[in-house]
């Protein structure tokens, strides 16, 4: 199973709260995704966990960042030193590149579509559970 980074700075109607060792990303009340911490980070620090479990009913949330990178076979979508997630790609992504259907989180079985799109001068990602484009822009 990958490793993620578990800081995520959430904007909008999406929150984001770190409970005991456990990282939960909410949208709208709903709870969305559930991170197990291994070990609880500290302060400035990135915290490196596993995917615990994925609600996907409510999966609408957004995230507002403005820096994203490609190393090797993942991709890596932060703001600026806080990263959000780490995804592992079917094949190496180049800026400006679109690859259908190839974001996941591997050991889950279930297949997560990451949409990265400009808006308003910055990326936006937006988790999906089923169909669509992972593109990767590049300020």
């Amino acid at each position: 199973q990958m490793g993620v980074v578990c800081s995520v700075p959430m904007s909008g109607p999406c929150r984001a709260a770190a409970q005991h060792n456990r990282f939960i990303v909410a949208s709208s009340g709903d709870k969305v995704l559930l991170w197990e911490l291994c070990p609880p980070p500290s302060p400035g620090l990135e915290a490196r966990c596993t995917l615990a479990k994925v609600f996907v009913e409510h999966l609408t949330c957004r995230t507002q960042v403005s820096c994203i990178s490609v190393r090797g076979s993942s991709i890596v979508v932060g703001d600026c030193g806080d990263s959000v997630s780490v995804w592992n790609a079917a094949l190496p992504l180049q800026c400006g590149q679109v690859a259908r259907g190839t974001a996941h989180h591997a050991g889950d079985g279930v297949v997560y579509v990451v949409h990265v799109v400009p808006w308003a001068g910055k990326v936006v990602v937006q988790f999906g559970a089923s169909g669509g484009d992972l593109r990767v822009s590049c300020r």
